[in-house]
């Protein structure tokens, strides 16, 4: 086992542009579920497993980073698959106000 239990927060239908720094309110999430890792997890590029997933589902937050929900997928009779990647903007947001740049334009 990697680690205890941790809060993996779950947010439907969460709108925000590509080069925003939006963030839900992680006050009221949609859904909040209790997961141990108990695998290796990726930081950038996550994979939940979980049960009884609403695939409505495009937004979490996970220790302290924001992610969008890329793919569901179901990988057993119950078990889904959250496949993530990290919002850097959400999640980087009080660096990035803080900082004297410019950004110029995204590349997405």
């Amino acid at each position: 086992k990697i680690g205890g239990p941790m809060q993996l927060l779950l947010f439907k239908n969460f709108t925000k542009r590509i080069n925003s720094t939006k963030r839900p309110d992680i006050t009221q999430p949609d859904r909040s579920v209790t997961i141990s890792a108990k695998d290796i997890i990726s930081v950038e590029h996550p994979t939940f497993k979980l049960s009884n997933v609403d695939l409505d589902i495009n937004y979490a937050y996970f220790n302290g980073k924001y992610y969008y929900v890329d793919d569901v997928t179901l990988s057993n009779v119950a078990i889904y698959e959250l496949h993530c990647s990290m919002d850097h903007l959400a999640t980087y947001k009080d660096q990035i106000k803080s900082s004297s740049q410019y950004l110029l334009y995204a590349s997405l």
